[in-house]
This record gives structure tokens, sequence and C-alpha cells, in this order.
């Protein structure tokens, strides 16, 4: 949210009654695409505060946002796996937009596709082991121990469509 005359969007919390707003981060970057982890201790986002979107995880109790995708390219819409163990997000890293997964903690950070399509909005299964997402305009579905080869198409939609975002039901 944009308040205070500040035009950066900070990200916020409030308790389901819409009191007791208070602000996760400080503005000094456009914070983005704020996912709340599991157990409701942390928020992954993306901002741009280092000069380009990077992944960021905040402690809702408050403290400094750590950086866990640290690299110059276009990192953004980080997932929380249902274990909270790990965030997959998209990133232009290596030229193209593709899915990535690292640790909540910034370590072991691995491509998980390498298409020449764009693989974006990525978004877990219930039971961890999968990803759906979106590439080009279709959604797939792989295995999220990376395994390229298990690539699976899910639609076949019109170029004529636009943003669909893949988004798994709890059940």
């Amino acid at each position: 949210s944009a308040r205070d005359g500040n035009a950066l969007r900070k990200i916020y919390v409030m308790n389901a009654d819409g009191g007791g707003q208070r602000a996760i981060t400080d503005g000094s970057g456009n914070d983005l695409w704020p996912h709340l982890s599991p157990d409701g201790r942390f928020v992954a986002f993306a901002s741009n505060r280092t000069g380009n979107n990077e992944i960021f995880v905040a402690d809702l109790n408050g403290g400094t946002p750590v950086n866990v995708s640290n690299h110059g390219g276009d990192d953004n819409w980080p997932r929380w796996s249902p274990n909270g163990r790990r965030i997959a997000f998209h990133s232009n890293r290596d030229g193209n937009y593709n899915l990535y997964i690292v640790n909540a903690d910034g370590t072991d950070l691995r491509r998980v596709t390498n298409d020449a399509a764009l693989d974006q909005w990525p978004d877990w299964s219930p039971d961890g082991q999968q990803l759906a997402f979106r590439r080009g305009m279709d959604v797939y579905v792989l295995e999220a121990d990376g395994e390229e080869q298990n690539v699976r198409r899910l639609t076949t939609l019109p170029a004529t469509l636009d943003q669909i975002m893949a988004n798994r039901s709890p059940s």
C-alpha cells in the first residue's frame, strides 16, 4: 500500500477485524507480491530496494528483511512451500523467465525450469510435491524436485488471453 504521501509501496499487516494496522516494511523500495508463511510468522515479498526486484523475507515481529535471492535479475512472485521451508519464484536472472526454488534462509537456490517460453507465477501443490505455473499462456505442472522432464501441460488457451496465473486450492 502507498500511504503517508510516500509513492513507494509498503507491506502492512492487520487484525482480521481491520484494526491494528502496522507496516512490516519501511518503504525504502516498492515492496510487492507479499505471501505469508504457513505458520504466519514471516512474509516473503519482492522489492526493488536494492535497485532491482529481489525476494526478501521479513519477520512479522520486526527486524530487517533478509534478501534470499541475491541477484541482479528481476525476481518476483514469491510463494512459500506448504511446510514453510522453501520459496518458489520466477526470475529472468539467466536471460529468460524461469522458476527457481530457494530455502527460506536463502541457501540452496536452484533453477527448476529451463525453457524458451516465459515460466512465471508458481504456486505449490498442497502437499509441496508439485508446482503449478504459467508457461507462455498455459498452465503447467512439474515435480518440485526440479526434474524438467516431468513438466505436464494442463491447459491450451487462445493466445488472446493474458494474465493467467496458476493457483492451487487446498483440496
